[in-house]
């Protein structure tokens, strides 16, 4: 999906893994430092998720909210460009009928920035490739 185009997008940027959680509470915590804790105004569905339903889980989601109200997305990737970030930005919008589509992503101005990618007859080839081996 989009949202993991735009987590793949940022690793590759980063050199490291965006969100690399190590469990349920630990990857939402993680998604809530980066991206700031959604609101009804981001996200006008939100409050109705079946696991916000839960006593446990909403009064543990509210913890969490407490320590990562804004959004640190801006920071983290300022040195790639202003498309660069609405891309990342619009690929991990919170909620799904605001996220990019697939096809308008793929025309985004950040795909024309320099360096444009490469015409398929210069990128390299592999023996196995070359013989039709694996096709």
């Amino acid at each position: 999906d989009l949202w993991a185009i735009g987590c793949i997008i940022g690793e590759l940027l980063l050199h490291r893994p965006l969100i690399p959680g190590h469990s349920e509470l630990d990857q939402l915590q993680r998604i809530y430092d980066l991206l700031g804790v959604p609101n009804p105004h981001i996200w006008p569905n939100y409050q109705q998720l079946p696991m916000l339903q839960k006593k446990p889980f909403r009064q543990q989601m509210q913890n969490m909210q407490a320590t990562a109200k804004y959004s640190k997305i801006d920071t983290v990737f300022v040195h790639f460009g202003p498309h660069c970030l609405e891309l990342i930005k619009s690929l991990l919008a919170y909620d799904p009928s605001k996220r990019i589509s697939a096809a308008d992503a793929m025309e985004h101005p950040w795909f024309k920035e320099e360096p444009v990618k490469c015409h398929k007859f210069l990128l390299p080839t592999f023996p196995s490739m070359l013989h039709n081996k694996y096709t």
